[in-house]
């Protein structure tokens, strides 16, 4: 495995990274678990989670498998999208569906596009950066995220002082060791 320094870090992780989005949606605990134990083996060291992932499951998950190996690998969360109105009913769903989800991938496609299986757009606010960061931590186990990311974020957002301040706060607090942003052209220049 080869290993790079991110721009702008110290951080020095794997080339390649395993998305955390399918644990605890398309992909069971168990069956999840030893997917991360197998990257991790291989030298898997960037974990990419969100709150949102795997229907809210995905950072729970990751808890269990970063307990013995924290100081091993780097963990990329990120803020600024919240779970379907209908959450509870689509985590019984996908509980449910998993067995049978090969034979019916293509529904799943139709799926994503109903609205109420669609992850929300939340309003920054100060207040909400630093209460999901605290939130990612518990949800994670650790005291630190390696790089909290503003998730799919308004260019104008990202450009509110107010924003940038929170996540210094959180920095300087050491809950996480870098901010950034996981979003389109206009979000990431501005």
């Amino acid at each position: 495995m080869r290993y790079v320094t991110l721009p702008g870090t110290d951080l020095k992780p794997s080339i390649l990274g395993f998305g955390c989005a399918s644990l605890g949606s398309r992909v069971g605990r168990d069956q999840g678990l030893e997917a991360l134990e197998r990257a991790h083996d291989l030298g898997v060291t960037w974990y990419d989670v969100a709150p949102v992932y795997g229907a809210g499951e995905a950072e729970n998950i990751l808890s269990e498998f970063l307990r013995p190996r924290r100081g091993e690998v780097f963990v990329c969360t990120k803020l600024g999208l919240s779970l379907p109105r209908h959450k509870t009913a689509l985590k019984l769903a996908y509980r449910i569906a998993r067995p049978f989800a090969a034979p019916l991938q293509k529904m799943r496609a139709t799926l994503r596009k109903v609205v109420g299986t669609q992850n929300q757009k939340v309003a920054l606010s100060p207040a909400f950066v630093e209460q999901s960061v605290e939130n990612s931590l518990k949800r994670l186990g650790v005291e630190t995220i390696d790089v909290i990311l503003l998730h799919a974020p308004d260019p104008a957002d990202v450009q509110k002082d107010e924003i940038c301040r929170a996540l210094e706060r959180v920095i300087e607090r050491g809950q996480a060791r870098y901010a950034g942003v996981a979003g389109d052209t206009d979000a990431a220049m501005a």
